[in-house]
């Protein structure tokens, strides 16, 4: 589960080269860094759909460090995966908000090509279903009104949202088309995470 595409992995390489190394304790901090950028999706999610500053700051910090979340210090990548799934809920809201489609485009453009480069393809996976459950609630009026606090005229049509979506997220994806491919060659090619090849264990038997 290497994440040799995922953006903020390219700043590793001058930290090393200005701190002269890379240490254990360098990559704790790395994986820390998750945290906040959890925690900032959260609250600012919290804020598209209407919620109060203080409330949105709150919950962000709630969530960030709740006992599943802190659970991920163990998974470094597991920790930068979920980092970016707030980020795409966000993204996903302001496709469907009026006038704010295009800028949502972009936030799922960039949480999906993080999420799917973060070195995790789980949380990618069990993204799906909670996108595509909280794409279904903002479609419908009367669940719509429940989960935020804006009016009815704050919301695009339907049509305009859904394309929003499929353009930020496709795009992200085609974008990482070779590096999930090679992903999938390499879990192919291993069994039970021990790194043995599946053709020697063929020919084993």
């Amino acid at each position: 589960f290497t994440a040799a595409w995922y953006p903020l992995n390219s700043v590793l390489p001058y930290f090393y080269r200005a701190n002269g190394g890379y240490s254990e304790w360098d990559h704790v901090v790395f994986t820390l860094v998750a945290f906040p950028i959890f925690a900032l999706g959260i609250t600012v999610w919290l804020r598209v759909l209407g919620e109060k500053r203080s409330g949105a700051i709150l919950a962000g910090l709630v969530f960030a460090t709740s006992v599943k979340m802190s659970e991920l210090l163990r998974f470094p990548n597991a920790a930068h995966s979920a980092a970016w799934i707030p980020w795409l809920l966000v993204g996903t809201t302001l496709c469907f908000r009026r006038r704010q489609w295009a800028l949502g485009a972009v936030v799922c453009f960039v949480a999906s090509y993080c999420l799917l480069t973060a070195g995790y393809p789980y949380f990618a996976y069990y993204s799906q279903f909670l996108v595509g459950l909280w794409i279904l609630l903002l479609l419908c009026p009367a669940t719509r009104r429940t989960v935020s606090r804006l009016p009815d005229d704050a919301w695009n049509n339907s049509l305009l949202s859904l394309g929003s979506v499929a353009a930020g997220c496709g795009t992200a994806l085609v974008c990482c088309l070779s590096y999930l491919r090679e992903m999938k060659l390499m879990l192919a090619a291993t069994t039970d995470r021990q790194g043995k090849p599946v053709v020697q264990e063929k020919q084993l038997k």
